[in-house]
């Protein structure tokens, strides 16, 4: 554990630090990972930056259970161990696994590489297998996603068979109810 592990996180929404972690205490998570494979042309094209001394973005890391589980920045990662870096910069956010696994979904296409379309798939398939955030609408998951509401229909109706066919609602009265969208 780094000696910074000790610096106690700001309370505010995102709770987050930049700091440099060592690479051996950053792990990964074929879950929470966004790409379905990595392009070693860019790995390697991003370690021959680094050995130039570019500066990259930091990576993005959720602190949980005393290790820092890698979210964003896997070509990143990858290419600074080829490199033999002996630490990365890095954006680091409390949380589980399960707030790793759905802010790889919402950061993946913000900079750097652009995700593929089979990534864009991988990252609504996260959301829509799990049973929470399947009860998401289709435009929620699209906005965590930073896809259209179509795919996400499209994929959800693939996983299940159905289209989404109710959606909550709050009524004038403030009573919670289900919208039936199938005939709509």
């Amino acid at each position: 554990m780094s000696s910074k592990s000790s610096v106690h996180f700001e309370e505010d929404a995102v709770r987050r630090r930049i700091d440099n972690v060592a690479l051996g205490e950053i792990r990964t998570d074929v879950s929470v990972q966004p790409r379905v494979r990595l392009n070693p042309s860019v790995v390697q094209s991003y370690m021959d930056l680094m050995i130039e001394g570019a500066d990259f973005p930091p990576v993005i890391v959720v602190h949980a259970d005393d290790s820092y589980l890698l979210v964003d920045g896997y070509l990143r990662y990858e290419a600074a161990k080829m490199a033999g870096l002996p630490t990365l910069k890095c954006d680091v956010r409390r949380g589980d696994l399960r707030t790793a696994m759905l802010l790889s979904t919402e950061v993946n296409g913000q900079h750097g590489l652009q995700p593929t379309r089979e990534d864009k798939r991988r990252s609504v398939f996260k959301l829509l297998k799990d049973a929470e955030w399947q009860q998401w609408s289709d435009r929620e998951i699209a906005r965590r996603c930073g896809v259209s509401h179509g795919m996400v229909g499209q994929l959800r109706w693939e996983l299940t068979g159905k289209i989404t066919s109710e959606r909550k609602f709050t009524n004038k009265h403030g009573t919670v109810s289900n919208m039936n969208v199938t005939s709509i």
